[in-house]
């Protein structure tokens, strides 16, 4: 997965928390604050309080973040996950056409996969080339906001 590699990339950046983009140092710490507001006894809330002091003492790590799709990537998820890495900018590299056309075959694969359609209705093979040219656009705009945001180091505060 792309995303994971990302991740783990940023691991190998050594990035410590004064360096990195709130919109990350957030994503990196949303385990680490869980488990510190559901600790209901104090001793483990000083536990995960010193995890959690520490962590921000240290170079901020990614690689084992679980990177949430909610079942289905669409194009909701897909602008969540831009906002959580950080990848403000996501309208120049997806146009609502595109983002349109993922909600569509998104919900084409729900209704079949749940049993609501047993069969596509197609007009001709257009349609068929018409998505597969939509997920070959959507994949290309991934990578190439992905080779962005790395190429301009946009996860460091200062290249905003």
């Amino acid at each position: 997965n792309i995303l994971k590699s990302l991740l783990k990339f940023l691991d190998t950046k050594n990035i410590s928390p004064q360096e990195i983009r709130e919109e990350l140092l957030v994503w990196s710490l949303t385990e680490k604050l869980k488990n510190l507001k559901q600790s209901e006894d104090f001793k483990k809330q000083m536990k995960h309080s010193q995890i959690l002091l520490n962590h921000l003492d240290n170079e901020i790590k990614f690689s084992k973040i679980t990177i949430d799709v909610k079942s289905n990537l669409n194009e909701k998820v897909l602008v969540e996950l831009s906002v959580n890495l950080g990848l403000l900018n996501i309208e120049e590299f997806f146009s609502k056409n595109e983002l349109d056309g993922l909600k569509r075959l998104v919900k084409i694969r729900n209704g079949i996969s749940h049993g609501e359609k047993n069969a596509i209705v197609l007009q001709g093979l257009d349609d068929i080339q018409e998505y597969i040219v939509l997920v070959s656009k959507l994949m290309d705009n991934w990578i190439a906001l992905i080779d962005d945001f790395l190429s301009n180091q946009k996860y460091l505060k200062n290249n905003i």
